[in-house]
């Protein structure tokens, strides 16, 4: 049973809980007997029961215990089990792809625990200097120690494609991870941050499109989006053009680092952003900074004075 089946299903159940609950019964102060209503039908009402946590501060329930839930005292152990809460083909097909999705980034998670990312090879090549060969992975003092020695624009990107918490934070599944044609995750910041270091923009022609401007190109960067005033060139990142099937009218492409917004792409060389359309939902799993973590990034505080 993979871990992203049991992420999804049990934040989804949550959420449903928290959000569409008509009655909730707390027994033993640690198992919770939740009445929702059918998703297909509203009349029709199903239980949920689970071994949980209740937030001291927002009430609501989470941290599910996967081997104690049940939905309609059935146990809940794949995904066709939410059938029985009303679920179609279409919405389970969705899930399974962030199912699939969040075993893929869990694997990467796993893999950077003694694997190098290639973001940092990058990153190195163009400082010009090597990481320490004894950078301990497993200590968030280790992160903090790395950010504070490196200049700030490179902390920025290291820090926003691999480690900062983005997306909706009421995204009730946590990890949204599809669209339109399968391998969008491969596309995800932290897939690209350690695969392969670095991604490209690719510069498609649009020579008889009538553009829709607001605002200017700062003066210092002119000469930097010539493709786009001289050859009316427009940057799209690799899955956009995929999709919309252009890429025939890809005439360049710009060597650049993912940012977790996933439109946002900085030059491999440059010192500003560049926002792209992405035509997939794609948001980042939510990640749990814990006391000893909070002390490790207190006592490195230094690096905010250095990024300031």
């Amino acid at each position: 049973m993979s871990i992203g089946l049991r992420k999804t299903v049990s934040n989804l159940l949550e959420a449903l809980i928290n959000e569409k609950a008509v009655h909730i019964k707390w027994s033993n102060e640690n198992t919770i007997i939740a009445t929702i209503a059918d998703a297909h039908d509203s009349k029709v009402q199903h239980t949920i029961t689970a071994k949980c946590e209740r937030n001291l501060f927002s009430n609501e329930v989470e941290n599910f215990e996967w081997d104690t839930i049940m939905i309609d005292e059935t146990p809940v152990k794949q995904m066709t089990d939410l059938f029985l809460l009303g679920f179609n083909e279409e919405q389970c097909s969705i899930l399974n792809q962030n199912i699939e999705a969040t075993d893929y980034l869990e694997t990467i998670y796993e893999q950077c625990r003694t694997s190098e990312p290639k973001i940092l090879k990058s990153l190195a090549n163009l400082l010009g200097s090597s990481f320490p060969s004894n950078f301990d992975r497993t200590q968030p003092r280790a992160y903090a120690m790395l950010l504070a020695s490196i200049p700030a624009r490179e902390a920025l990107i290291l820090t926003e494609a691999c480690g900062n918490v983005d997306g909706s934070t009421g995204n009730p599944i946590k990890n949204v991870m599809f669209g339109r044609k399968s391998g969008a995750v491969q596309h995800h910041p932290i897939s690209v941050a350690f695969q392969s270091g670095i991604s490209q923009l690719q510069l498609v022609s649009h020579p008889n499109t009538t553009m829709l401007e607001a605002g200017s190109i700062p003066e210092r960067l002119l000469n930097r989006f010539k493709f786009y005033t001289d050859k009316h060139q427009i940057p799209m990142n690799k899955y956009a053009v995929d999709i919309s099937g252009k890429q025939s009218a890809v005439q360049d492409s710009i060597d650049a680092f993912v940012l977790l917004s996933k439109r946002s792409f900085i030059p491999f060389d440059g010192d500003f952003q560049i926002k792209t359309s992405f035509p997939a939902q794609i948001t980042s799993e939510n990640r749990v900074i814990d006391w000893k973590t909070a002390l490790d990034a207190i006592e490195c505080a230094r690096i905010v004075s250095k990024l300031a």
